[in-house]
């Protein structure tokens, strides 16, 4: 079972999944944990760029940053679908599709597609999108403040692109962490027993 968690940077998102991700395995879900692919990517590949924003501005390399997040996430979410019940991730392919549109060339976008797998709405089990949280409670250090500043546009655009798929769940942002965890819970081991969204 593939869960996505998606939304513009600064909604909760990684403190969410770590939160969800502990309280399975206490229940003794068998379960993994894909953190954010970008990040690692940036550490092994891009490290001698100073910041995210930097590297954006060398086209081609956000380009081929962009190429590897995309490669990068469809495998590992793959190798952990062999091994565990239940995968979470920390973003999903549809995140990456979001700073790829926002910061990419035309060609370079339509380039990007041609050369990866095909993936559509059914890649993942569950999707929950979180909404985004109180903008005082954003410690993202790896994103730029370009990002955050466009939580409302990046928000915008997920939520359209999700609106009327079955397998997204929405997560407000006005909730509590242990209200979103306990929403999560209840949603994977609903769809676990086979009651869908």
């Amino acid at each position: 079972m593939l869960v996505g968690f998606a939304g513009a940077s600064c909604t909760g998102k990684t403190t969410l999944v770590n939160a969800v991700y502990e309280k399975l395995k206490k229940q003794r879900y068998n379960v993994a944990m894909l953190k954010e692919v970008a990040r690692w990517v940036f550490e092994q590949y891009f490290s001698s760029y100073k910041s995210l924003d930097e590297l954006r501005e060398d086209k081609d390399a956000y380009y081929r940053f962009q190429k590897y997040v995309y490669g990068g996430q469809i495998q590992l979410e793959n190798e952990l679908l062999y091994q565990y019940d239940i995968v979470l991730t920390d973003r999903t392919v549809f995140d990456n599709l979001l700073y790829t549109i926002t910061y990419c060339d035309v060609r370079d976008i339509f380039k990007l597609f041609k050369t990866l797998p095909a993936f559509g709405r059914e890649r993942y089990d569950i999707i929950f999108l979180c909404m985004p949280v109180n903008a005082e409670s954003c410690r993202d250090t790896f994103r730029s403040q370009n990002d955050v500043g466009l939580r409302e546009y990046h928000t915008y655009l997920l939520y359209n692109w999700f609106k009327g798929w079955k397998n997204v769940a929405m997560l407000s942002g006005k909730i509590t962490l242990e209200e979103r965890v306990y929403n999560v819970i209840k949603t994977i081991q609903r769809w676990k027993r086979g009651n869908l969204l």
